[in-house]
């Protein structure tokens, strides 16, 4: 399957990229592709998929110091109880218009605890998520965790999922 759209990639003149993720040590690739074609390790737009066809998550902020909890509290406090808008500070995605959340500047330690607050907010579709910017958690990363974490919200079949990745999907845009 994965050659036959390779191969139709490789002769499809509105092709630009090819994007080819292996399990194995990188070698040379024994492809003929045209000058006007690359093949890429990362595209954007696209989203990591495990061999069992699950998103897998490529970034991960591991257990933060409390400080940089204590940071993000007080600049919520200080905009009113708005907390900080995550389209905009981790997606570049929000226009502003009617967000009811913070946009005021942020540190990079309270970036890292956006981004680690939403890795262990579990994504609503799950392993099936297919949306180009989702910065929610797609499996349980803790490895202590196994289903049995009292503050995990990830079900049973989010845990031990394949961090591998496969191939990579086209992404959706987020549906309002």
């Amino acid at each position: 399957m994965f050659t036959e759209r390779l191969k139709i990639s490789l002769n499809d003149i509105h092709c630009r990229f090819i994007l080819i993720a292996t399990t194995s040590a990188p070698g040379p690739l024994a492809l003929k592709t045209s000058p006007k074609k690359k093949i890429v390790q990362y595209l954007p737009g696209y989203v990591p998929v495990n061999p069992s066809n699950q998103r897998v998550d490529t970034t991960f902020v591991s257990k933060l110091e409390q400080p940089c909890f204590d940071e993000h509290r007080a600049h919520v406090d200080q905009n009113d109880g708005q907390e900080c808008c995550i389209d905009l500070f981790l997606s570049d995605a929000c226009d502003g218009m009617g967000c009811p959340f913070s946009h005021s500047e942020i540190t990079d330690d309270m970036l890292s605890v956006l981004r680690f607050v939403c890795q262990i907010s579990r994504c609503m579709y799950g392993p099936a998520c297919r949306r180009m910017y989702c910065n929610f958690g797609h499996a349980c990363h803790r490895e202590d965790c196994g289903g049995k974490h009292s503050k995990c919200k990830f079900p049973d079949g989010g845990h031990g999922v394949d961090q591998t990745v496969h191939h990579w999907e086209m992404g959706r845009l987020p549906t309002l």
